[in-house]
């Protein structure tokens, strides 16, 4: 199984070459913009996990974008590795689990491309590791298994509700087994915290909101509602637009207002719904957008 499952990562790293994908030269811009130290004009849709991971190959190595593949590759097969020993503590035999990775290797193929899929893989199922071994979590593992868990977040934001889960299983967990279950948990909740922090005082310096979620972003919105107050409509879209100066906000609202069949069509950075503007108003846009990174 495991020299199936080899073959096909090596099959992988010719297959889809150049390793490309649609958000491939976004996250390549973060990672040159971290070795500037500055993290986009400021970057509203990604958070860093991702980014931090490629800066280190291609900024600090100065690698080719076929090392980080391989590297995901590799650490793909380390987590079905551990899940596989994982069976094994716990009395399973891990051929069946092996047999599905090598008919279904779907998750090899995100791997093979600069995408955050493959990195998201590895540190959750590390995380997984921690937690579910036979032996109890201890005091260490579990501020190990926060760390773990921030950095799933930080690499793959919609992952936001993961380290709940998780503390809601630890503390089961070590209830059930009839001990104190209070500091781990929140030796485990401090780690998550510690690991988030940073990017939560990212978002609040530039966009005005204290959180570990980006400004902006596809699929984020889901998890709005739980994190700070509730939002009015003019918030969410300035929200959506990624600024939350009060000029930015009335200038959004305009925008929204206007009828659509005047102007021209333009995209509203980042990921804002397609609306449209006409060519004076898409210069004051970008006049006001300038200077709300500049704020």
């Amino acid at each position: 199984m495991w020299t199936l499952l080899i073959l096909q990562a090596l099959a992988a790293l010719y297959v889809f070459r150049p390793w490309t994908d649609g958000d491939t030269d976004a996250y390549l811009k973060l990672a040159h913009g971290i070795s500037e130290a500055h993290y986009g004009d400021p970057e509203p849709a990604r958070p860093p996990g991702y980014p931090i991971f490629l800066w280190f190959f291609v900024e600090v190595l100065q690698a080719q974008p076929v090392i980080p593949v391989a590297v995901q590759l590799g650490l793909y097969l380390l987590a079905i590795w551990m899940l596989a020993r994982l069976l094994v503590e716990w009395g399973y035999p891990p051929a069946p689990f092996l047999a599905i990775c090598v008919v279904y290797p779907f998750g090899m193929g995100y791997a093979a491309r600069l995408m955050s899929e493959g990195l998201t893989t590895f540190l959750l199922v590390g995380a997984v590791r921690v937690l579910a071994k036979r032996r109890l979590v201890t005091t260490r593992q579990a501020l190990l298994l926060g760390l773990l868990l921030g950095a799933v977040v930080l690499v793959r934001a919609n992952m936001i509700l993961i380290p709940a889960v998780f503390l809601s299983c630890l503390a089961f967990r070590i209830r059930r087994a009839g001990l104190p279950w209070g500091l781990p948990v929140l030796l485990c909740a401090l780690g998550c915290a510690c690991a988030l922090s940073p990017y939560s005082w990212y978002n609040l310096d530039h966009f005005g909101r204290l959180s570990p979620l980006p400004a902006a972003g596809s699929g984020n919105v889901l998890y709005l509602a739980t994190w700070g107050s509730t939002m009015n409509q003019q918030d969410f879209e300035s929200f959506r637009l990624g600024v939350t100066t009060d000029r930015v906000r009335e200038f959004a609202a305009e925008v929204g207002a206007i009828n659509l069949a005047v102007g021209v069509p333009v995209q509203t950075p980042p990921y804002a719904p397609e609306v449209y503007i006409t060519p004076r108003k898409k210069i004051l846009a970008d006049e006001l957008l300038m200077a709300a990174a500049l704020e």
